[in-house]
């Protein structure tokens, strides 16, 4: 996971939220068909503003393979119903096991779901690293090279809840994380600028993860890459 800043609400929200009711649930937000433009055009922008990355698993998504995701549930007989429509509890999550139809036939259930589908209410926000508040967040987790596991880096019980809570080791993702370190690879072999064949592969590397959009899986990615830290003496 990674933090992302979230910008000022787009004044298009802003406009849609005055015409619905003093209360109102989000399902209100579709039902009407102007509004439910606006939901349209706000799962677009949240999109964008990470990147085309989910806010969670971080793979690439676009709009056919995500969903409008409220960090802190929706439920409007819960304590976060007043944050239904707040902009800073709304991001872009993947549809975990929704994503991708053929990986299903592969793998089981329990080994693609994930993400906010995966969350859905079940939330304790004293424990949740939140990605859009945490701007340190990346320094809670760690990786297995090899395997592509996420684990907790510090020994703090949030980032083992987070991982528990959105799935964030299934198979799937697993295999994803490695897959990834081929796709930076493969950018490499196929990159014919010739000033950029002229560096060494760490630099062409280094150049690669600093690009925007970022690759999907950018966190795997950069602690994969990153230079091993020296041994005190």
């Amino acid at each position: 996971m990674r933090y992302v800043k979230k910008g000022n609400s787009p004044d298009f929200f802003e406009a849609c939220k005055t015409h619905l009711p003093e209360n109102a649930e989000w399902h209100e937000f579709s039902e009407n068909q102007e509004l439910s433009e606006c939901k349209k055009a706000l799962h677009h922008y949240l999109v964008a503003e990470q990147s085309e990355l989910c806010i969670y698993c971080e793979r690439k998504i676009g709009k056919d393979i995500s969903h409008v995701e409220h960090i802190h549930p929706k439920d409007v007989s819960g304590e976060f119903a007043h944050l239904t429509f707040a902009y800073t509890n709304l991001v872009a999550s993947c549809n975990g096991d929704l994503c991708d139809t053929d990986g299903k036939k592969v793998y089981k259930p329990e080994d693609v779901h994930s993400c906010g589908h995966k969350k859905a209410n079940d939330f304790n926000a004293t424990q949740f690293l939140n990605p859009v508040q945490d701007e340190n967040i990346g320094e809670f987790f760690k990786y297995n090279k090899d395997t592509g596991v996420m684990s907790v880096a510090n020994d703090d019980t949030r980032a083992e809840y987070t991982i528990n809570l959105l799935n964030l080791n299934c198979i799937r993702l697993q295999n994803d994380r490695i897959n990834a370190v081929q796709a930076v690879f493969d950018v490499i072999l196929k990159t014919n600028n010739p000033m950029f064949r002229q560096l060494s592969k760490q630099e062409m590397v280094r150049i690669l993860l600093k690009r925007n959009p970022p690759f999907p899986f950018i966190s795997f990615l950069r602690f994969y890459f990153a230079a091993p830290k020296a041994s005190t003496p």
